[in-house]
C-alpha cells in the first residue's frame, strides 16, 4: 500500500528522533520539509533533538526559532535565534527572523537594530528591507517605512503583499494619489493580480477617478471576459448611472463565482435600490430570492445583515426580519454598521429597548468614523475674524429631483442672499436633472463630487471656510455623514432628511420641530434646535 507524503514525513521524523548518528544536514533538510508542510510542532520536536546532538549548528537554531515563533512561543523563539546569531554573527536570515520575533514582542527598537544589521550585511535582501519597513511603522516613522518598503519592492517587484503594505501606509496617511501610483505600478509588475486590482479600483474611486476605474475594468474584461472581480467592480460602479448595465455585470460576477457572497449582496443592493428598466416588483422578487438564500448562511456578517434588512423591509417580510434580528443579536461585537443600513432600522425601533439599541449602533458607527479621522486628520486651519455674509454649506446628495430636494426648494428660493452665501456638496453619481439645475442657479456653488473620499470632501469643504455645515442626507444612499467627523466647519448641524442622530459627537445641533423632537434627551446625541412653527414632512 502506497505511503502518503504526510505519513512518509512522520516515519522519517520518528527515525531521526530515535537516532543520534545523522548529520546536521539531514535534520535540517527534513525540518525544512516539515516546515513547508506547516507541521511546526514536529519541527520544534525535531530541532530540540537535533540541537542537542549538533549544538554548534546555527541553521538548526534558526529553524528552531522560526518553528517556535509559529507556535507563538516568542520568548523561546528569541532565545533560539539569539543563539543562531552568536554562532554566526553575519547570519542574515536569523537576523531577519529575530527582527520578526522582536516585533511580535513589541520591541521595535531592538527589531530595528537587528534588521538594520541584516540590511547592512545584504542590501539586496528584499525580505530584510520589507521587515525593516514594518519596524519603522511600529516606531511611528511612516516616511522611513515607505522608503524601506519601496527598497524591497525594487529588489522583488513580484512581492504582492509588499505592494499592498506600501499602498496601505500611503492610504492611511491620506496620500491617495500616491496610493494610485503605487498600485498602478504594482499591476504592471504583477499583471491582472486580483488583490492588486481590487485595491486599485477602490483607490481610484476614493480619489474621484471613476472614469479611470471604469476604463481599467473594461480593458481587463476585453482580455478576460469572464473575470468575476472585474464584473463585480464594474457593476458596482455603474449601479447609479446605468443600473441595468450594472446589474448585468453583477449577475455575470455571481455566475462566475457563486461562492463569493460579495457578488450576491452587491446585486441585492442594486435590485433593492431600483432605477433599472426592470419592473420594481420583478427586481424585488429577484432580490428577495437571493436574500432568502443568504439568510441561511452561518457566516453572515453585520454589513450583509444590513443589506438583507433593507430587502426584507421593502417586501414587508416580517418573519424574515425576525429571523434576521436573531442573527444580528448573535453577531454581537462583529455586528458592523455601514452608511445606508442604519436608516432601514429606524422604522422598527418600536420599543424603548430597540430605540436605545439603535442609538448605540449609531454611536458604534460614529466611533468608527472618528477613529478613521484620528489616523489622518485635516490640517489645522486658523480662522481670522471677518465680516460679511454667513457662509453655509449643505452636505447632501439629494438636492435634486428627490423628496429632500422638493421639500428643501422653498428654503433656497426664499433665502436672504444679503445675509447668507450657500454652497451645496453632493456625491450623487448621476447626471444633473432640472431641479438640480435650479438649485445651481440659486446658490454660490453646487459641487458634485461622485466617488471621492470623505476625507477629500472634508478638505475641499474646509477650504471654503464655512461658518456652518448642514448635513441633509444622514445614513441614506450616496450620502456621506462621516465627512462631518473631520469637522470641516466650526458649527455642524443635522437637518431635514434623517430623523435620528447620525451618531457623531462632531455634529453640534439637530434641527427638529415639536412633532419629531425626541421625548427624552437620552434619545439624541446632538443639541436640539426646535423650529416652533414647522412640520418636517420627511420625518
Amino acid at each position: 500500500m502506497p505511503t502518503s507524503i504526510d505519513d512518509a514525513l512522520g516515519l522519517e521524523l520518528g527515525r531521526l528522533l530515535s537516532s543520534e548518528s545523522d548529520p546536521a544536514s539531514v535534520h535540517l533538510a527534513h525540518g525544512r520539509q516539515l516546515h513547508a508542510a506547516q507541521r511546526f510542532a514536529d519541527v520544534e520536536q525535531l530541532t530540540l533533538h537535533a540541537v542537542a546532538i549538533h549544538p554548534d549548528d546555527p541553521d538548526l537554531w534558526n529553524l528552531r526559532g522560526v518553528a517556535l515563533r509559529m507556535l507563538r512561543q516568542s520568548d523561546e523563539a528569541l532565545a533560539a535565534l539569539n543563539h543562531a546569531v552568536i554562532l554566526r554573527p553575519d547570519f542574515v536570515g536569523a537576523l531577519v527572523n529575530r527582527g520578526n520575533v522582536l516585533m511580535d514582542l513589541d520591541k521595535p527598537d531592538a527589531a530595528d537594530t537587528s534588521l538594520r544589521r541584516a540590511v547592512a550585511l545584504d542590501p539586496a535582501n528584499a525580505l530584510a528591507c520589507n521587515r525593516l519597513g514594518r519596524a519603522q511603522l511600529l516606531l511611528g516613522r511612516a516616511d522611513d517605512a515607505i522608503h524601506w518598503f519601496r527598497a524591497g519592492l525594487e529588489i522583488a517587484p513580484g512581492n504582492v503583499v509588499g505592494w499592498i503594505e506600501l499602498a496601505t501606509v500611503l492610504d492611511r496617511l491620506g496620500r491617495r494619489p500616491q496610493t494610485v501610483e503605487v498600485l498602478t505600478a504594482a499591476l504592471v509588475a504583477n499583471p491582472d493580480h486580483p488583490q492588486l486590482l481590487d485595491r486599485l479600483i477602490l483607490a481610484l474611486r476614493a480619489t474621484g477617478q471613476r472614469a479611470e476605474a471604469v476604463a481599467t475594468l473594461r480593458s481587463l474584461l476585453a482580455r478576460k471576459p469572464d473575470e468575476a472581480l472585474a464584473h463585480y467592480h464594474l457593476g458596482d460602479l455603474l449601479r447609479d448611472t446605468d443600473p441595468d448595465a450594472g446589474q448585468r455585470h453583477l449577475r455575470k460576477a455571481l455566475a462566475s463565482d457563486v461562492a463569493n457572497p460579495n457578488y450576491a449582496f452587491a446585486l441585492m443592493q442594486s435590485l433593492e435600490a431600483g432605477g433599472s428598466l426592470k419592473a420594481e416588483g420583478e427586481a424585488l422578487d429577484e432580490a428577495y430570492g437571493l436574500a432568502s438564500i443568504a439568510l441561511a448562511s452561518p457566516a453572515l456578517n453585520g454589513a450583509q445583515a444590513t443589506v438583507l434588512q433593507a430587502v426584507f423591509a421593502r417586501v414587508v417580510a416580517l418573519s424574515d426580519l425576525e429571523v434576521l434580528d436573531n442573527a444580528r443579536a448573535r453577531l454581537g461585537a462583529r455586528n458592523e454598521v455601514f452608511t445606508g443600513g442604519l436608516f432601514h432600522q429606524i422604522g422598527r425601533a418600536s420599543t424603548l429597548e430597540r430605540r436605545r439599541a439603535l442609538l448605540e449602533q449609531h454611536r458604534v458607527w460614529g466611533r468608527a468614523a472618528t477613529s478613521a479621522v484620528t489616523r489622518a486628520p485635516l490640517a489645522t486651519r486658523i480662522r481670522g475674524s471677518r465680516a460679511g455674509k454667513i457662509r453655509v454649506g449643505l452636505l447632501s446628495s439629494d438636492l435634486r429631483s428627490h423628496p429632500v430636494g422638493h421639500i428643501a426648494r422653498p428654503i433656497l428660493e426664499h433665502l436672504d442672499r444679503d445675509r447668507f452665501e450657500v454652497s451645496i456638496y453632493s456625491h450623487h453619481d448621476g447626471p444633473p436633472d432640472a431641479l438640480q439645475s435650479q438649485f445651481s442657479a440659486l446658490v454660490k456653488a453646487y459641487h458634485q463630487w461622485p466617488g471621492i473620499s470623505s476625507r477629500t470632501t472634508a478638505e475641499r469643504i474646509a477650504a471654503d471656510d464655512l461658518d456652518i455645515l448642514i448635513d441633509m442626507g444622514g445614513h441614506t444612499h450616496a450620502n456621506r455623514p462621516d465627512v462631518m467627523a473631520y469637522r470641516p466647519a466650526p458649527v455642524q448641524v443635522s437637518y431635514l432628511a434623517y430623523p435620528h442622530s447620525v451618531g457623531l459627537d462632531q455634529v453640534d445641533y439637530f434641527i427638529c420641530d415639536v412633532h419629531n423632537r425626541p421625548l427624552t434627551p437620552e434619545a439624541l446625541i446632538e443639541t436640539p434646535l426646535v423650529l416652533p412653527e414647522s412640520w418636517i414632512a420627511l420625518s
